[in-house]
């Protein structure tokens, strides 16, 4: 025990952060389980679209009837890591489930990993405590979902998380000269995302191509350029291989005015006067401020070609008519732009001109509040006034700038309806900024992993009901973390016992509001038990109940769930109707969409170029929970439907019978 509490001793003395990481890593930890793991049935089986669905359709369990509506999952085909899954699947006999949860906890630990190797790349100096942000920034704030293209961080097993931090080690290769390596992860993000991976290498490769030519005395070149064109080789042969295949395309113009109308993330246009200003501005802002950091480093035009090519893709986006050009959507390169600007920010704390900092913060602000900048409110405006003030104050403390940035990227998801709480939070901080005997410690190495406990204490009771049982905990923890953490910096922690005591009372802070949580829904029997919704209920029920050529009618309300856990064919969801045939724009699936959807409206094509996305939904759903026998009838008789999902918010017709019950749904069949 000596020895241990000796070693312990001599580390903290030498490593004061250590125990603010600890701690801080160890809720965020909790955090990520409970909301990204813990809940992956649920998420999946009321959002659909996952990797599950596809090991389906890869085993041939799907669409094993003529009458089933193509799944949804046709489009994941295209990438490598679909065909991954579906391989370790078949060899292991894992579930699809275990494996999305194994590949989830992949996406959150190559965060850190990735942002390290490019940062140990250019050599900036980072703390232990800072490092921990590279966790707490894509897992808490939600700014990355605010790039032109309405891409956002996801956590999902998938191909979202993987070719944004696969980047960042590409260009971290870059800047060590290894340019074999950066183009081979280039071309891997190319196989787990085509058109991401395409987007980022029509970026990347001017840099690339320009540094060979430059160190070419050091270089083999013809090895390079071999190199080069083999993988482009192999590229142009994959896009070959993935691409659809004896299909009829269906017209241009029919494709572009349904897509717009349908999918966010594809053919937004609007290139106006708020875009320009909420959109445009914000992302030039902060590949300048990327460029200014990085401009003595091999990736001083990195940004900027970023920039560039989202520019372009933005333009095209708005203007033309070509679908395969726009299905590349390239202006989704400004989250690799916003990603890289974040840690690069928090890492480096290089001074800059106070009046870009000014500038550069404004774009943080104005990228949180866009959707809403328009609908502004005085709690805004007081946040804002209050931000600046904060500036204006401290114009030569560079840090306080960063730590501003911080806690609005922390705190903004949390408080995005919450703003006079907010406000109340960033007085606080003022207070402390104004207490020079504290003003050493509060920085934003340490204050923001009070604040980030904090968010993740009071973010637990948020999911369900937040209450004043809950915040009080969480405020009781804070102040008691603040107490320790300032004895911590001014002893230096000289024995283990104290390590100890402190470890132990945040252990037992965190349990006492945990329990809290616990005690503030009825709903939650156990914080750490998988409490599962209705929706997914059923889908088990209907696997292991129904023959497997079973047509089901799922819920129109749900725009994908149904085949994952139930494994069963699907009539289609209105959801599906406009959206199944968008990257394949094959003409066949369109047809099947329209004809389905006349079922319930005389003239489908009209009633998707009429209706939005949500209102479009709630129509034809209204017209599945309100209409009389004949509906199902039809759908019975002509699509071979025979069970029907039916949501109990809605009144139950007489003329079916319930053949399951769940808490939110009834399985149902036609008398």
């Amino acid at each position: 025990m000596f020895i241990i509490s000796r070693m312990f001793d001599i580390k903290f003395q030498k490593h004061t952060s250590v125990l603010f990481s600890i701690v801080s890593l160890t809720f965020i930890t909790v955090f990520f389980f409970y909301y990204f793991l813990l809940d992956t049935v649920n998420v999946i089986s009321k959002s659909g679209y996952s990797q599950i669905e596809a090991i389906n359709l890869l085993s041939g369990e799907l669409n094993s009837n003529s009458y089933a509506f193509t799944s949804t999952a046709e489009a994941k085909k295209s990438s490598i890591l679909t065909w991954i899954y579906y391989g370790i699947s078949k060899i292991t006999q894992t579930s699809g489930l275990n494996l999305i949860v194994l590949f989830k906890f992949l996406e959150f630990l190559i965060i850190p990993m990735s942002v390290k190797f490019l940062l140990d790349s250019l050599k900036i100096n980072f703390s232990t405590q800072k490092s921990i942000l590279f966790f707490a920034i894509p897992l808490l704030s939600s700014i990355a979902y605010n790039n032109w293209a309405n891409y956002g961080q996801i956590f999902a097993g998938e191909w979202y998380q993987f070719p944004h931090y696969l980047y960042f080690f590409s260009i971290g290769c870059i800047v060590r000269k290894n340019y074999i390596n950066s183009i081979l992860l280039l071309f891997l993000i190319y196989l787990i995302h085509p058109a991401k991976g395409f987007a980022l290498i029509f970026a990347t490769a001017p840099v690339i191509l320009q540094l060979i030519n430059k160190n070419k005395k050091h270089l083999n070149l013809k090895k390079h350029y071999l190199f080069i064109l083999c993988i482009s080789f192999i590229s142009v042969v994959f896009g070959y291989i993935i691409y659809p295949k004896n299909i009829t395309l269906m017209r241009n113009d029919l494709w572009i005015d349904i897509t717009r109308v349908h999918n966010f993330h594809l053919l937004q246009g609007a290139f106006d006067f708020y875009f320009v200003i909420l959109s445009l501005f914000p992302i030039f802002i902060l590949s300048i401020g990327v460029f200014l950091r990085l401009k003595e480093t091999d990736l001083k035009y990195l940004s900027l070609s970023l920039f560039l090519v989202s520019l372009v893709g933005k333009i095209y986006d708005s203007f033309g008519s070509n679908p395969a050009m726009l299905k590349l959507i390239l202006h989704r390169t400004t989250e690799n732009i916003i990603l890289l600007s974040i840690f690069l920010i928090i890492s480096k704390n290089k001074k800059l001109d106070y009046k870009f900092e000014v500038l550069e913060f404004g774009a943080f602000y104005i990228l949180i509040y866009k959707y809403n900048i328009l609908a502004i409110s005085i709690e805004m405006v007081l946040f804002g006034v209050l931000y600046f003030l904060l500036l204006v104050i401290y114009k030569n403390k560079n840090d306080v700038t960063l730590s501003l940035i911080y806690y609005l990227l922390i705190f903004q998801t949390y408080f995005f309806n919450n703003n006079i709480f907010y406000i109340l939070v960033l007085t606080f901080l003022v207070m402390l900024f104004k207490k020079d005997s504290l003003k050493n410690y509060i920085s934003i190495e340490h204050t923001g992993h009070f604040f980030l406990i904090f968010f993740i204490l009071t973010r637990f009771g948020n999911s369900i009901d937040l209450n004043l049982f809950n915040i009080g905990f969480a405020f009781f923890f804070l102040i008691l973390f603040i107490i320790f953490t300032l004895i911590f910096l001014k002893f230096k922690l000289k024995n283990f016992l104290t390590i100890s005591f402190i470890g132990g009372l945040a252990t037992f802070l965190i349990f006492i509001n945990i329990y809290g949580y616990k005690l503030s829904s009825e709903k939650l029997e156990n914080i750490f038990s998988q409490r599962v919704n209705g929706y997914y209920e059923a889908q088990i029920w209907a696997k292991y109940n129904t023959p497997v050529n079973s047509i089901f009618f799922p819920d129109p309300k749900i725009s994908y769930a149904w085949r994952d856990f139930s494994n069963r064919n699907s009539f289609g969801t209105p959801r599906e109707f406009v959206t199944t045939w968008t990257y394949s724009q094959n003409q066949e699936v369109f047809i099947d969409s329209i004809n389905r959807l006349s079922v319930f409206v005389e003239d489908p094509i009209n009633t998707m170029l009429t209706w939005d996305r949500a209102d479009y939904i709630n129509h034809i759903a209204g017209i599945y929970y309100t209409s009389d026998i004949n509906l199902y009838k039809e759908l019975s008789t002509e699509w071979e439907v025979e069970y029907f999902l039916w949501s109990k918010e809605f009144n139950l017709p007489t003329f079916f019978t319930i053949v399951h019950e769940t808490d939110s749904h009834y399985i149902l069949k036609l008398n």
